[in-house]
């Protein structure tokens, strides 16, 4: 850690006469404000300004101090509690009541933050199964002429099917923190991201720690053209290193060299591509990222993604994943917007049998009046894997409040 806060002090100490000498370019910039600037001034519309114009005025709100709490109740239908199939798969109802708090503090170029939340799950009949799931998170991010700069870092326990024991859950806790540090000069950036990730299960062998780093050329060749080169590098670390083939779980260390180009068409067509070769110990593949959103009109938007990388894995040292997503938000009139998405995960780790995983949801949400809304939900998901199919559907509805 201490190696990166000297690289934060060395970048700091090498811009400061950069944005001092902006600062007179700048003023001079501020007294011509051109006619694009002047519409995103006036504020979000449409679908943003659905999510944006929500809560009673409860809480103490200033330009600087803003907080902001949701507290939701649902009740939902779970067709497949452990994830299984056949005659061992168990259905049941679920009531959850959940409360979020974010409390941030704005500056005019940085802002701090920290968001806790509180969710309690009650399942009907496996009582053995309810559970508390808290999460916490802090960040910070800094925004200057030439420099910028963001940290994160959350904690959160969920659980998850137990494969080892049959019709049982395992708790897990999950530790990330990530750290974005960017320098711009005209139409250079160079960029440097890090993430540390950790797995800690409580009752199953099988923890592990995944980090590394980023780093990102970017060239802006015109306005809404910017072409793209980045190279990672990621190391896997098996803890607690589990029984594959005979053989315990190896320690792995990735690099992949990403280049790409992002291109805004126009203010509502978005596209993000970056493509190129991922190296995983002794294994070669193609890597891609990719990102597409179009909103046709205020009211309506879609969004397209693609991942191919490597993760850790149960199944082998590793997995390789190939996700796409569809995605759609619709507001239907001024207190009503739907939501769809569709996702396709097809993974394939390096001792076992691939497993594409089907996902279809839809949500429904109904603004009754500023502050509470009602809310629906259906989700479907369907693996195919030889040796652990299984379908599962959740659906409900619940009130959320916001003050």
């Amino acid at each position: 850690m201490m190696k990166y806060i000297c690289l934060i002090f060395f970048f700091l100490s090498f811009i400061v006469g950069q944005e001092l000498e902006n600062n007179n370019s700048e003023q001079e910039q501020e007294q011509s404000v051109p006619e694009e600037e002047q519409k995103q001034a006036q504020g979000p519309t449409g679908i943003d300004l659905f999510y944006a114009n929500r809560g009673f005025d409860l809480t103490p709100k200033t330009q600087a101090l803003q907080w902001t709490n949701k507290v939701s109740t649902s009740f939902y239908y779970d067709s497949n509690i452990f994830l299984n199939d056949g005659a061992d798969r168990q259905d049941d109802f679920v009531s959850a009541v959940q409360l979020q708090s974010d409390v941030r503090y704005v500056q005019e170029n940085w802002q701090l933050g920290l968001t806790g939340v509180f969710r309690y799950e009650d399942y009907y009949d496996e009582n053995s199964l309810d559970q508390f799931l808290p999460q916490a998170s802090v960040d910070f991010t800094y925004k200057g002429k030439s420099f910028y700069f963001s940290f994160k870092d959350s904690i959160s326990r969920n659980t998850t099917p137990n494969t080892v024991d049959l019709n049982d859950r395992s708790p897990w806790l999950q530790n990330r923190a990530d750290m974005i540090m960017g320098f711009q000069y005209k139409q250079l950036t160079f960029e440097v991201s890090t993430f540390h990730s950790y797995l800690d299960f409580e009752d199953i062998e099988g923890d592990y720690e995944n980090y590394g780093q980023a780093y990102t050329m970017k060239y802006m060749a015109r306005q809404n053209v910017t072409f793209i080169f980045e190279v990672d590098w990621d190391f896997i670390n098996y803890r607690e290193a589990q029984i594959v083939a005979g053989d315990p779980q190896s320690d792995t260390l990735g690099v992949k060299i990403l280049p790409g180009v992002e291109i805004a068409f126009t203010k509502s067509l978005y596209l993000l591509l970056q493509a190129g070769l991922d190296h995983r110990t002794s294994f070669n593949y193609v890597g891609l990222k990719a990102f597409f959103v179009w909103q046709p009109t205020e009211n309506l938007r879609f969004t397209i993604s693609a991942l191919r990388q490597t993760l850790p894995t149960f199944a082998g040292d590793f997995q390789l994943i190939t996700v796409f997503g569809l995605g759609s938000e619709y507001l239907l009139s001024e207190n009503i917007v739907i939501k769809t998405n569709f996702s396709i995960l097809h993974g394939n780790p390096e001792n076992g049998a691939t497993s594409p995983r089907y996902d279809a949801g839809v949500i429904f949400v109904y603004r009754l009046f500023d502050g509470v809304e009602f809310e629906a939900f259906c989700n479907l998901a369907v693996k195919d894997d030889s040796n652990a199919d299984f379908t599962w559907l959740k659906t409900g509805g619940g009130i959320n409040v916001v003050f």
